[in-house]
């Protein structure tokens, strides 16, 4: 499993200070403290997404992605956005699932499902190198 910045940053806004700017060889975002304490149950959450039932495809500005959401103590969503991509280098049937970003969900946030997918058909896809097929777009 790998991790991506996007699970403990967010966007620069005006006011935030620059020690809390951090970058990667791609982009400059801010820390964002709550979304870093929240990360902390990534790693039990990614044991947890091969069973859940809540896995969902969801169209972005850059494509398609995976995401699963999970309730946290105070009632709210918590949306982890997932790749899963064959990991040659550790054998022919391994995968690398990969936390792309990580956040609670705003109540007014658009709601960008695409469709239910189980982790076993995301799983055939990744082992042979390609994607899965998205379902027909939501008009």
């Amino acid at each position: 499993m790998s991790f991506g910045l996007h699970t403990f940053t967010r966007d620069i806004k005006a006011d935030d200070p620059p020690e809390d700017d951090y970058s990667d060889n791609r982009e400059k975002r801010c820390f964002d403290y709550e979304r870093y304490k929240h990360s902390h149950r990534l790693p039990a959450i990614v044991r947890e997404i091969p069973t859940c039932r809540k896995l969902y495809f969801s169209r972005t500005r850059t494509g398609l992605i995976n995401y699963a959401t999970f309730d946290t103590a105070d009632g709210r969503t918590y949306a982890v956005f997932f790749d899963v991509m064959r990991y040659k280098t550790r054998g022919p049937n391994t995968v690398l699932l990969t936390i792309e970003s990580a956040y609670e969900l705003a109540e007014a946030k658009r709601d960008t499902r695409e469709g239910r997918v189980s982790f076993n058909v995301l799983l055939g896809p990744a082992l042979r190198g390609t994607k899965p097929n998205p379902p027909p777009r939501s008009r």
